[in-house]
Order: structure tokens, then C-alpha cells, then sequence
């Protein structure tokens, strides 16, 4: 078909293909592998998805049975929570458990769990079954926000962990440490802090992203009451 239709045509062909299908045409020909398989062309796929007057919101469910076997699943996003699609989850979880950090564009980001320990964080796309796994530079019993987003500038997927050493969490004047992980780059790297966390949250709370930045719901140390909105800039 290639050799009868003009390339910029195939590709507006392609760009309202679902991913499924995009990733079965990438063994139809060296040039379409390489063609959908560029930035460029998943950057424009994104964002004509995310413009797209079709485009549903969906919610990530997760389940845990008491054999702590783990199951995903899409739920749309209406009155009956309908099912939309069941994920195939290719991690073992026998001696440990995942917890989700958030989700972007249809990357989602898992913490594996051993013992209450962070052993590794995972970016797994679950439509083409590909994952990416990264250990915490700074290890250890510690106490954490963690955050996943998209910087949109650099086209590039974060995970930002700030942390603390003592069991008081973040309601002393220690200052926490940050570090953030790059996708693209595939490596992490400290963020200078120059003021104390007075807020504490619930690790098993997922973190949201919105307008450009990772949010968690968080309380002050110096309030009984009330619930606040923490906000970090990707």
C-alpha cells in the first residue's frame, strides 16, 4: 500500500489507528516500524489522542487477592464504572507487593514492595507490555513522597522522591532528601532543598498529575486539621 499512497497520507492514516493496532503494522515493514516507533510520530499520536473529541477518560483499578495475586483492570469513566479492559500484570508478587505512584498518558509507574521496603520503581506500558525497572538511589526504612508526571518541554517521564531518614516523618525541621528519575535519561539525580517539609501523607495514597505538576493530598505537622494540596513542578 505503501508504494501507491504518499507517506504524509499513511501517516494521517496511522495517527488515528489505536495503539494496538499501531503496534501490530510495526512488523509489516521496515519503513512503518520505524516510522511509528519515532518520537516524532509518538509525540503527534499523543496528542491528537488526548485532543481527539473521542478520547475517554479511564481509571486504573487494582485488586488483590488473598493469594496476593495482583489484577489490573480499565474502568470507564462513567455512572457504572464499566469494565473497558482487563491488563495481562507480568510481575510476580509472591513475596512482594506493588503499589501505584501514579499514571501518565497510559505509562503507569509501580513501586515494588518487599517487606515494607522500596526495591525497585516500575514504568510499565500495559497496551504494548513493556516495562522499565530502576532501584532507589537512596535506600533503606525511609519515609516518602513520590511522584510521577510528563515534562512536557523535554518529552520526558519523572519520578520525583523526597525522603526522610526519621521515623517522625516530615515534622521536623530535618530538611528531606529529593531525587528525581529521568526516563530518557535513565539515571536519577539529587534536587537541593533549601526549606523543611512540614506535611506528612499516606504512602499507599497515589499521587496525581495535573497542569504541568505531581500533587499529593498531605497534612501539616502544626494542624490537627484539615487536608492540603502538596504540589511539585515537573
Amino acid at each position: 500500500m505503501s508504494d501507491f499512497l504518499p507517506e504524509d497520507l499513511i501517516q494521517e492514516i496511522l495517527f488515528k489507528l489505536p495503539i494496538k493496532s499501531l503496534v501490530r503494522c510495526t512488523s509489516l515493514s521496515r519503513t512503518w516500524n520505524s516510522l511509528i516507533k519515532s518520537p516524532a510520530f509518538i509525540s503527534k499520536h499523543l496528542q491528537r489522542t488526548i485532543s481527539s473529541t473521542d478520547h475517554q477518560s479511564l481509571f486504573l483499578l487494582r485488586l488483590c487477592s488473598k493469594e496476593r495475586e495482583e489484577q489490573y483492570s480499565l474502568r470507564l469513566d462513567n455512572q457504572d464504572f464499566n469494565e473497558h479492559m482487563q491488563l495481562h500484570f507480568p510481575f510476580e508478587s509472591f513475596e512482594s507487593y506493588f503499589h501505584v505512584i501514579g499514571s501518565c498518558n497510559g505509562l503507569i509507574c509501580l513501586a515494588k514492595v518487599i517487606q515494607r521496603f522500596t526495591v525497585s520503581f516500575i514504568f510499565w506500558n500495559p497496551l504494548i507490555q513493556k516495562y522499565v525497572n530502576t532501584e532507589p538511589r537512596i535506600l533503606g526504612h525511609l519515609y516518602s513522597f513520590v511522584g510521577f508526571g510528563y515534562d512536557s518541554r523535554a518529552n520526558d517521564y519523572k519520578l520525583i522522591r523526597m525522603v526522610n531518614s526519621q521515623k517522625s516523618k516530615f515534622l521536623s525541621e530535618n530538611f528531606p532528601k529529593m531525587e528525581l528519575y529521568s526516563l530518557n535519561e535513565g539515571s536519577w539525580r539529587s534536587i537541593p532543598q533549601t526549606a523543611p517539609l512540614r506535611y506528612d501523607t499516606d504512602q499507599h495514597f497515589s499521587s496525581a498529575f495535573l497542569n504541568g505538576a505531581v500533587h499529593w493530598i498531605a497534612n501539616r505537622a502544626d494542624q490537627h486539621e484539615g487536608i492540603h494540596n502538596v504540589g511539585f513542578g515537573v
